[in-house]
């Protein structure tokens, strides 16, 4: 079997290598020079994963030159980071011990999904070390589920204010806040203001462009349909887990990592065919409609200005097909003469 190629530096990679040995494969980890200086590691650039399941080529630049690794399936396990911020905020993962009028300030665009549990926790720890201090918990929506809104409840009960803001301004040392339930404006002066941090996909850009793997509008990966099953890209063969993908608590991630090693183990063990599709030069008018309709960046328009699609990001999912307004693309099984054949068959085995 050929080994499975692990890309990222954090957590959730390293648990992933970890569960593709321990089920009897190989795993490449794949991290950029300036990450992990540990040995085990293969530090490069990927410039291209080239190939389709079970016969991959990874095009990998490193200080020794471009190196093409051979891998059955990869896993793309690239974790969040806080985005670094100015202002006069407290990082709510650095507070130790505070006292007095706290706030915290949890109105991230995109916050961690364990950002307003851990500030629930940390609110109770201070009021019980603290029992003089004020303590406000201040979001648009206070997100605990599960067993973790037992937390919640432990919170009210200490006295901890929570307040569902419609509107906040932080000016010359004082809070306005607008409660949105009653409409009522709050005013107050805080010794202390803790945010939650948001949150990035490192280098996301980066890995989309090397992986072929389009990102949504929030910086994520894009999960395969859920048809294949869980932890899958829009690509065949690649695997996605931590929270590149989408948000995890932490007991998730561990989860998310062994799910993908396991899918990846499997793949590498199941090359998959070329089932891609085809542009007649002549016929093309070089319109570019494939390219902005095709989710996997298969097609592209080359030196001639005609479209060309690459076999192996190509999914035969037929869209391009059906949208060339000139008819220019073919795919086997997508004509319409096929889907008339497929109709006559069905409706055959029904009359029969």
């Amino acid at each position: 079997m050929k080994p499975v190629l692990v890309a990222g530096a954090g957590q959730s990679a390293k648990i992933a290598a970890e569960e593709v040995v321990n089920q009897g494969g190989k795993a490449v980890r794949l991290v950029l020079p300036d990450e992990l200086p540990e040995l085990e590691c293969l530090h490069g650039i990927l410039l291209d994963l080239q190939g389709t399941q079970g016969n991959f080529t990874a095009v990998v630049e490193t200080s020794s030159g471009v190196e093409n690794i051979e891998a059955g399936a990869a896993i793309l396990a690239v974790d969040e980071i806080s985005k670094e911020t100015a202002g006069i905020f407290t990082s709510l993962s650095s507070v130790e011990d505070v006292s007095g009028t706290i706030v915290m300030l949890l109105d991230a665009k995109k916050p961690s999904r364990s950002a307003h549990i851990t500030a629930v926790q940390k609110a109770i720890a201070v009021r019980k070390k603290h029992a003089d201090s004020k303590v406000y918990i201040i979001t648009p929506e206070v997100r605990t589920f599960g067993q973790d809104e037992l937390e919640y409840c432990e919170a009210q009960k200490l006295g901890i204010i929570f307040v569902q803001a419609e509107e906040i301004v932080f000016k010359h040392g004082e809070l306005r806040v607008v409660d949105s339930p009653s409409g009522r404006v709050l005013h107050i002066q805080p010794d202390i203001v803790i945010s939650d941090e948001e949150q990035v996909v490192k280098n996301g850009p980066y890995w989309s462009k090397a992986f072929s793997i389009a990102l949504y509008e929030d910086g994520h990966f894009r999960l395969g349909n859920v048809s294949r099953g869980p932890a899958t890209s829009i690509r065949n063969g690649v695997f996605l887990c931590g929270t590149a993908s989408r948000a995890l608590l932490p007991r998730e991630m561990d989860t998310s990592a062994r799910a993908a090693a396991t899918r990846a183990v499997t793949a590498a063990h199941n090359p998959l065919p070329l089932n891609a599709a085809s542009v007649d030069a002549e016929k093309c008018a070089g319109c570019l409609t494939c390219v902005r309709s095709c989710l996997f960046q298969a097609p592209r328009i080359n030196e001639e200005g005609k479209s060309e699609i690459r076999e192996d990001l190509c999914q035969g999912c037929g869209l391009c097909v059906n949208l060339c307004p000139v008819s220019a693309i073919s795919l086997k099984g997508s004509q319409r003469a096929d889907l008339n054949k497929t109709l006559d068959d069905i409706l055959r085995c029904h009359d029969d």
